[in-house]
């Protein structure tokens, strides 16, 4: 079924001169031509965001607490090769880090901060980030900003972006953010695939318009730490989430998680509403190729679906790789405050007021029965209106968020 109708006759009249001057005869002919509807582009539609999976390693936001200085008492012994010149002067706790001698100041491989992650954002347009941290593990061991002259044991750690910081306290802490997007690296396009026009990302892009967003833990310790806290092992619980903000609230979001435990396997959740199109690494140069399904698992979980990078990604590929999960956003759509869908079981278009759960029924699609099933596949938003893609529908839909007004556009049986 073509997705543009027939439109137009055209009609022209010839006259013929032929002979000498002297001799002039008329003749007349006609023409008819027809002409294609080009379509429409969902320029909304270019989201890709490269979430890293680095701090799966063990070294990601391991740390370690020496409230009693008894490193630099022993020399550093009980680390193999360590001097003093490798730790953070002046700190108590360290996470392991990637030394950098010419950054200023110099990172040492021992250190309060620890590395940053750090997210890129590909798509043409802003995105949301969010990162959320728990700390399990800390029986007896405050949370928390360290008193003055206290003796209660103390763990103070955060989350840092720049100059936002969240601290992590017993409740945990959050720290959110926008990565801005690069819409002039796309651009309409003819897939001759597809056979369809589509906004797509232009043959070289300039990477230094892909904006980022970075983050890392720091931390400290403080108070009175005695052979109570021996068997205490505190952990850290990330969870890193990139979404879409002009996708559903269910959609178009991609999660990590990295425990400081150790585990080398990676979880990252697509929820309901999302189609997974491909998953990819990267390569040596940059670029990406689809990562082998023997590296990773699909399974069905409430709200959607996870995959699970195993064991063999880490020691396959190395550290420091970064996965790319590819995906289309399905029925409803969110607008503003709003959420619009389109029933299933019904001819009805309805939107929910996010702010106070309000529905309102928009009506339905002219010419179809109330009770028509399966009537779109999708529906699209651009330039204040929702086209409904036909599924089961004879026509493609138009509905006008201005005045509620419907237009429709035949198609043909192919």
């Amino acid at each position: 079924m073509k997705n543009y109708k027939r439109i137009a006759a055209l009609a022209m009249a010839a006259t013929m001169v032929v002979g000498n001057g002297a001799v002039v005869m008329a003749a007349e002919g006609g023409a008819s031509g027809s002409g294609d509807y080009e379509g429409y582009v969902e320029e909304v539609s270019a989201f890709t965001v490269e979430v890293p999976t680095d701090a799966s390693t063990t070294a990601g936001f391991d740390f370690f607490v020496d409230p009693n200085n008894l490193l630099s008492q022993t020399q550093y012994a009980r680390i193999t090769n360590a001097t003093a010149a490798d730790f953070e002067a002046n700190t108590q706790l360290f996470f392991t880090r990637t030394p950098n001698a010419s950054a200023t100041p110099a990172i040492v491989k021992y250190g309060k901060d620890s590395d940053s992650i750090t997210f890129t954002n590909k798509s043409s347009y802003d995105v949301d980030v969010e990162i959320q941290a728990t700390v399990t593990g800390a029986d007896g061991i405050t949370l928390g900003a360290i008193a003055d002259d206290t003796t209660e044991p103390t763990l103070n750690l955060a989350i840092v972006s720049g100059t936002d910081t969240a601290a992590i306290t017993a409740d945990g802490g959050k720290l959110t953010g926008t990565i801005g997007g690069a819409d002039d690296n796309f651009e309409i396009q003819w897939n001759g695939t597809d056979n369809k026009y589509e906004y797509a990302q232009i043959a070289t892009p300039d990477t230094s318009k892909w904006q980022t967003y970075s983050f890392n833990l720091t931390g400290a310790c403080g108070g009175t730490w005695t052979a109570a806290q021996a068997e205490v092992e505190p952990t850290v619980n990330l969870v890193w989430k990139v979404t879409d903000p002009k996708a559903t609230p269910s959609g178009a979001t991609t999660e990590a998680t990295s425990i400081t435990a150790g585990g080398a396997a990676v979880e990252i959740t697509i929820p309901d509403g999302v189609t997974v199109t491909a998953v990819e690494k990267t390569k040596a140069d940059g670029s990406y190729n689809a990562l082998p399904a023997d590296h990773f698992t699909w399974e069905n979980v409430e709200g959607g679906q996870k995959l699970t990078l195993k064991e063999s990604f880490k020691s396959q590929f190395g550290t420091g790789k970064k996965i790319k999960i590819s995906f289309s956003v399905g029925d409803p759509i969110k607008i503003g405050n709003y959420l619009f869908l389109f029933a299933n079981y019904f001819n009805m278009l309805f939107s929910i007021d996010l702010s106070n759960g309000e529905m309102d029924f928009l009506g339905g699609i002219p010419e179809e029965h109330i009770f028509s099933k399966g009537l779109t596949c999708k529906l699209v938003y651009i330039r204040e209106r929702i086209i409904v893609v036909p599924l089961l529908a004879k026509k493609i839909w138009i509905y006008s968020l201005k005045n509620g007004e419907w237009k429709s556009i035949e198609v043909e049986e192919c």
